[in-house]
């Protein structure tokens, strides 16, 4: 299966987010199943007001909707709900399909 994970917060960011993320995709990996991480990576970014330890996309919907055309998930798991992870939730809007997102965490 091929399954994508969408997350404004990556690597070489370290917290919660990224180190579940990191071992979602090694575990998925391991069982045998071809997983495409679409991050901020390579993009324009700017630092989150609240937290400048994440980078966030500038216009990232052209890059995502490349990504998943290419890749042609069978799921996709939006991890974080930034720039990134709304233009990957807009591309599937746009094509009658489904994506996931975790409920928000408390704090």
């Amino acid at each position: 299966m091929r399954i994508a994970l969408a997350s404004d917060a990556w690597t070489p960011q370290t917290n919660g987010v990224v180190t579940t993320l990191r071992c979602t995709a090694e575990t998925l990996t391991a069982l045998g199943h071809e997983v495409r991480v679409i991050s901020p990576q390579g993009l324009a970014c700017i630092a989150c007001p609240s937290y400048p330890e994440i980078r966030l996309a500038v216009s990232p919907g052209a890059h995502v909707a490349r990504q998943l055309k290419a890749f042609r998930p069978h799921a996709i798991h939006i991890a974080t709900e930034g720039p990134l992870g709304l233009a990957v939730r807009r591309y599937c809007r746009g094509r009658a399909g489904r994506s996931r997102s975790p409920p928000p965490t408390p704090g």
